[in-house]
């Protein structure tokens, strides 16, 4: 069962004028989402459509709490179907590193791998954008 969203939802990843990951969530399919996933890291910039899982936002929204609550240690976000991937990397120290993959056709596309900084300070807003994505769009099935 298809359910669009009311307004195209935004997470992202990074800083609204600097290196970012954007995820726009088109709608749902189950727990699908179907998403334009665009990267911009110095001076690359790309756009590709993406299946990704409600599962994969929910794990990456535990790990990013416990990273913010430590501010040591990885967060990260692996799609299933090998569309992207991010590790948010803590120093202890308030320093973040992501690092990334993102792949423009799952399994046999062109691979984009990247990094880029970020601090402390930005995580509050990704993980409570992250808690608005989950609440429109919350895991349907617990398979566990």
């Amino acid at each position: 069962m298809e359910a669009p969203a009311q307004a195209p939802l935004k997470l992202v990843v990074g800083r609204a004028r600097g290196d970012r990951v954007e995820i726009d969530v088109l709608r749902r399919d189950g727990d699908w989402l179907e998403t334009e996933v665009e990267v911009f890291v110095g001076a690359w910039r790309g756009r590709f459509a993406a299946m990704l899982n409600t599962y994969e936002f929910a794990d990456f929204r535990r790990d990013l709490g416990a990273l913010y609550g430590m501010l040591l240690g990885e967060a990260r976000f692996k799609a299933y179907e090998g569309w992207l991937s991010l590790t948010l990397t803590g120093d202890g120290r308030g320093h973040v590193v992501v690092e990334g993959t993102a792949c423009d056709d799952r399994g046999i596309g062109n691979e984009l791998h990247f990094g880029f900084h970020l601090d402390q300070t930005d995580l509050p807003s990704l993980i409570a954008r992250l808690d608005e994505l989950l609440d429109a769009f919350p895991v349907l099935r617990d398979d566990g």
